[in-house]
This record gives C-alpha cells, structure tokens and sequence, in this order.
C-alpha cells in the first residue's frame, strides 16, 4: 500500500522499492553465508579426521617362494 501512494517518477518510490529488495536479500545472504561456513568447519573436520593413505603396490602383493600351502581335514 505505501509503495502505490508515490507517484510513478517520484525519486521516493525508488528508493521505497530498493530498500524493499535490500530488506528481502538481507536474510538470504546472512542464510548462505552461515549454511558455507558451517559447510566449511564440516569439509575442514573431515579432513582431520582421515587416516593416512596407504600407497598400493603390487610388488608387495607377492606369494611366498614354496606356493600356496594345501590344507587337509
């Protein structure tokens, strides 16, 4: 209602809608902003949290010299 009091090339209507969408954006931008740090601390904990990679190697990965060992009941 206050916005269709002015008239249509008044500078106070202008403004009136601006500060319209700065009140609107305002909760949105503080929302995110919050939401990326949260995210942030969360993505920083994890990677604190992991353990060590373990390289693998096939070389390694190898049987002993005499074979397998067979297994009899």
């Amino acid at each position: 209602m206050c916005g269709s009091s002015f008239s249509e090339n008044d500078p106070t209507t202008q403004a009136f809608n601006s500060s319209v969408v700065f009140l609107m954006i305002t909760p949105y931008v503080i929302f995110f902003t919050a939401l990326g740090c949260v995210a942030l601390l969360y993505r920083r904990g994890l990677a604190g949290r992991r353990g060590n990679i373990i390289p693998f190697s096939r070389r390694r990965m190898h049987l002993p010299a005499d074979g397998p060992k067979e297994v009899t009941p």
